[in-house]
């Protein structure tokens, strides 16, 4: 209808050819959103499913852990820790010739400050190799950083230009 009104007195190819260009735009706009929704999809869960996320996983481990454990021992993991430990248990369910060990409990009991120290140079590494600029990169989250970073240390490996690490 739209192709009619705007080639109005014209020929059918001319309606044809724009029926095909405005099937184009939507095509364009259908694979934008689907990229979008994608790139979406990466971003760090929000606080109130994180939560979610670690009282779930907390809840696997604690209900069919095969070693002695607290809720407390876990409170310094970190959520892709927690999976990692879900996953583990799953593993060793399915295969019952997999050797049952306690996680390494001191692991995850870093100091709060050498954390903060961290994650501060890490973003200071994603603004110096221009992954993106220093407004948006200091808003993002932890795991979103160490996704970045790890991203960045992954380039470098292959880009021998890339600036190395920063030097303090």
């Amino acid at each position: 209808m739209r192709a009619r009104l705007e080639c109005k007195d014209q020929a059918d190819e001319a309606i044809l050819e724009r029926i095909q260009l405005l099937l184009l735009n939507v095509r364009q706009m259908e694979d934008y959103a689907r990229d979008l929704n994608k790139e979406m999809s990466n971003l760090p869960p929000e606080a109130d499913l994180r939560k979610a996320m670690r009282k779930e996983y907390l809840d696997f481990i604690l209900k069919e852990k095969f070693y002695p454990a607290e809720i407390e021992q876990f409170n310094h993991w970190p959520i892709i820790a927690l999976k990692h430990e879900v996953n583990k248990i799953k593993r060793i369910k399915r295969d019952s010739g997999m050797r049952k060990s306690a996680p390494n409990w001191n692991k995850y009991k870093k100091k709060v400050e050498d954390l903060t120290l961290e994650h501060k140079r890490k973003k200071q590494e994603l603004v110096d190799a221009k992954v993106g600029p220093a407004k948006a990169i200091a808003k993002w989250t932890r795991q979103y950083t160490d996704d970045g970073y790890e991203g960045l240390r992954k380039r470098r490996e292959t880009d021998p230009k890339l600036q190395k690490k920063l030097n303090l």
